[in-house]
């Protein structure tokens, strides 16, 4: 295929990536707006960034890095929040040969460093000078020099300083770069030229990992090729995305997807101004991470039971525009796309792994009840061994890991053909998959039996005056049960019976504990035989994001949860026992 523009004849050389589409995009259409960009606490936005400006910057920034001698496949890491940086950089970087990575901007300095000692990059691009100095702190345990090039950083500073500069600086360095010496610019271009489909192109952390996770131009073009089709981009949209671009999916959308599609970004520097950010650009397609969509659906549900008027609460959200609701790795319920749809929203909810970010997309046509809905084309799914997801390895697939492939075994099947995403599925009426749980979280019996703690957890929790269940195996045949109670509707149920005693004390009443053996019971009757509670303990402790027992998401935190119940879960198994 072609790609370039007429006016550049070495296009014809170039193989079809995302850096020969960039080049096609910007040139033909220089002057259209790429990039919004939104500040952290700004009520309207700073300025915007066209394509011809984002292709020239680029540019720039490849001819710098040519400038101090980077070879081909060396790594330059990005370590920034949503600012013009990103995308400039990314492209950059590509378009001179080199490999982008990603490091989360919210990582701690030991995870930085241990990423940094990963992926091996000579180059870090970070964007204020907290990073700068997070940086500078941990620069002489590297096993290497790096060069920092700090958005940020006073261009005097940067001078005088060896091993770091001020990003106008970087790039009014390439850009004369590129003016002064032929031969730089004829490297650029034999490096455009030989990009091709299988040059690793990224690599990405996650948020505590240590282990980067690699990925070719040929898996990314497969990605945004697969979530424009999907999501029906266009030209016309306009993408207001709130989670970082250090993430996979956010970063497909905000920079591939869009060279593809010709779109335009809100780049929103902090997720806190999403909403306002998306109503000010009249985005017509919401990005959001599960507490800004957690959101959206409360608001909803409330206008629902209140006035009715959803579109009105839903515009007060999102704006007028909106015409699509996105996320990655999340559940919402059928409630919710009606209360979207009421409003002429669409969902769409798309499911992933490290290993591949474009598995299974639900919506936004059609959209399964609480399921991950419908394998993207040439994917294939099937059930492994104690219910796990298995996905066949494909175009959309990772091509590794960055230095420790011995890490990864585990990820995949023992004939390496399937990646395992250490979920527990269960089929939906429709025959998609819905997930039940995490095989982290499986119980495993004496016997070596395995069993998902899901079913019977969400059962327990159901029970009135239950917030949370925490099970463990108990021998061959039964589990055992620490029941965190909720507190408002145990007070409610004790003042109905007229019993008052400070909460610790009612926690272990006779009359709370016979009713929580009660509703055990009616659990019980429920399960298989080797599937039910033979003993259990309620606790006043109440699970909370602060105190540990729950993560951001409100999903239960096994480990602090085992630990800290360890000699509770010891006095019920001995008790099973006796």
């Amino acid at each position: 295929m072609q790609t370039g523009t007429p006016s550049d004849p070495s296009a014809v050389n170039r193989a079809d990536t995302i850096v020969a589409r960039f080049i096609d995009r910007a040139s033909s259409d220089p002057e259209r707006v790429a990039f919004t960009t939104y500040p952290m606490g700004a009520l309207q936005a700073l300025g915007s960034f066209k394509w011809g400006d984002w292709i020239t910057t680029a540019r720039a920034v490849g001819g710098a890095l040519l400038a101090r001698h980077a070879e081909r496949g060396e790594r330059v890491a990005i370590f920034a929040d949503n600012r013009t940086i990103w995308p400039v950089a990314a492209m950059g970087i590509a378009m001179c040969g080199l490999v982008r990575v990603a490091i989360p901007p919210n990582g701690s300095v030991d995870d930085v460093f241990a990423q940094l000692e990963d992926c091996g990059a000579i180059f870090v691009i970070v964007d204020t000078v907290a990073r700068f100095k997070m940086l500078r702190s941990i620069v002489h345990r590297l096993s290497r020099s790096i060069t920092i090039i700090c958005d940020d950083l006073e261009p005097l500073r940067s001078s005088v300083a060896e091993g770091m500069s001020e990003w106008d600086t970087w790039c009014r360095f390439g850009a004369q770069a590129l003016i002064d010496y032929p031969s730089l610019r004829d490297r650029l271009s034999e490096r455009l030229d030989n990009t091709s489909a299988e040059h690793c192109a990224s690599i990405t952390y996650a948020l505590g990992s240590h282990v980067g996770i690699a990925r070719t131009y040929e898996t990314i073009m497969a990605d945004a090729l697969a979530l424009v089709d999907a999501l029906h981009l266009t030209f016309r949209d306009r993408l207001a995305i709130a989670p970082s671009f250090c993430q996979p999916f956010a970063h497909l959308l905000a920079i591939e997807a869009t060279i593809l599609a010709g779109d335009s970004v809100a780049l929103i520097e902090h997720p806190s101004g999403a909403f306002d950010a998306a109503r000010h650009f009249e985005a017509t397609v919401f990005v959001g991470d599960e507490r800004a969509l957690a959101h959206v659906r409360d608001r909803l549900a409330v206008a629902r039971t209140g006035d009715g008027y959803v579109r009105d609460a839903a515009c007060e959200i999102l704006g007028r525009y909106c015409r699509l609701a996105t996320i990655t790795n999340a559940v919402f319920s059928l409630e919710f796309q009606r209360d979207l749809s009421n409003a002429n929203v669409s969902l769409a909810t798309v499911y992933g792994s490290r290993w591949q970010t474009c598995i299974c997309i639900n919506g936004p046509e059609h959209f399964d009840d609480g399921a991950i809905g419908k394998a993207f084309d040439d994917v294939a799914l099937r059930i492994g061994d104690h219910s796990e997801l298995l996905v066949s390895r494909n175009a959309h697939s990772a091509s590794g890991t960055c230095t420790r492939s011995d890490e990864s075994d585990l990820d995949f099947t023992s004939d390496g053909l399937w990646i395992r995403t250490g979920h527990c599925v269960e089929r939906s009426m429709s025959g998609s998959f819905r997930i039940v749980g995490e095989m982290k979280d499986m119980l495993e019996f004496i016997t070596g039996r395995r069993l998902s703690s899901h079913a019977i957890e969400t059962l327990l929790t159901n029970l009135p005056l239950v917030a949370h269940a925490v099970c463990q195996a108990d021998g061959a045949n039964s589990l055992v049960a620490v029941l965190a109670l909720d507190r408002s509707n145990v007070e409610a149920w004790a003042f109905q019976r007229g019993l008052v005693a400070p909460w610790e004390a009612l926690v272990e009443h006779p009359m709370v504990y016979e009713e929580l053996a009660r509703g055990v019971a009616s659990v019980n009757a429920q399960r298989d035989v080797g599937e039910r509670i033979s003993a259990f303990a309620p606790t006043e402790l109440e699970f909370s994001v602060h105190s540990g027992e729950l993560d951001e998401s409100g999903a239960l935190v096994r480990s602090v949860i085992e630990s800290r119940f360890r000699h509770v879960f010891a006095e019920l198994h001995q008790h099973r026992s006796n």
